[in-house]
Order: C-alpha cells, then structure tokens, then sequence
C-alpha cells in the first residue's frame, strides 16, 4: 500500500471516529424533523454539508499555510492548544 493510500485511509478512519457526536446530533435533528416539521430534512442535510466544506476548506488553507513554516517549527505549533487550556 503506497503512502499516499495509507494516509487517505488514515484521514478517513480519523474522520469517522470523531464524527460519533455528530451523528448522535444528526439523528436527534432527522428525529425533530420527523415530529414537528421543524427543521425541514433538506436544512440539515445543506447546514451538514455546508459545515463539512467549511471545515475542510480551513484544513486545506491551514495545510498550505504550514508550507510556510519551517519544518523544525511545526512541531511547536502543539503548544498552543496547551498555552489555551492554560
């Protein structure tokens, strides 16, 4: 298996795995739906798709944007998530 794929396949068990929460939010969503008519089937599936685009194009930004950044610094960039919840 190339790199390439294993990359891919790991991008895409990683997506899945986090994604649990959101389908927990997307069944209560198709569920209010179904009972009251309030919001309609076509809003969540465009506010889901809308928001996933969303997200990758902020990856992909943020992706080229490391391009910019020296090798050796990237690994520093982890501290920011500590220096936050500090």
């Amino acid at each position: 298996m190339s790199d390439l794929a294993r990359t891919l396949a790991a991008a895409a068990g990683v997506f899945a795995g986090t994604n649990v929460d959101d389908i927990i939010v997307l069944t209560v969503l198709f569920l209010s739906a179904r009972a009251a008519g309030k919001p309609r089937p076509w809003q969540i599936w465009l506010g889901q798709y809308t928001g996933i685009a969303i997200l990758v194009a902020i990856s992909a930004v943020a992706a080229l944007g490391l391009t910019l950044v020296p090798d050796h610094w990237v690994g520093l960039l982890g501290l920011i998530p500590f220096a936050l919840g500090v």
